[in-house]
């Protein structure tokens, strides 16, 4: 084996591990993410309100319009 072979084998190899280390990366955060959607409560609801001067029929109309 030449010089140049054995570095294209060693740079695939950290290559790979490199891969292999963001694909558990992303696996561990959906992991995460799994995890906290099944600790909430069951009859958890998120909301926002907000104050405006205008009528709810005018902000119904104006989201209803796009």
């Amino acid at each position: 084996m030449t010089e140049p072979e054995q570095y294209k084998g060693a740079t695939m190899r950290k290559l790979l591990r490199i891969l292999g280390l963001v694909i558990a990366l992303i696996v561990g955060i959906l992991l995460v993410v799994l995890v906290g959607g099944l600790l909430l409560p069951e009859e958890h609801h998120a909301s926002r309100t907000l104050v405006t001067k205008q009528s709810p029929q005018a902000i119904w109309e104006t989201i209803r319009s796009r």
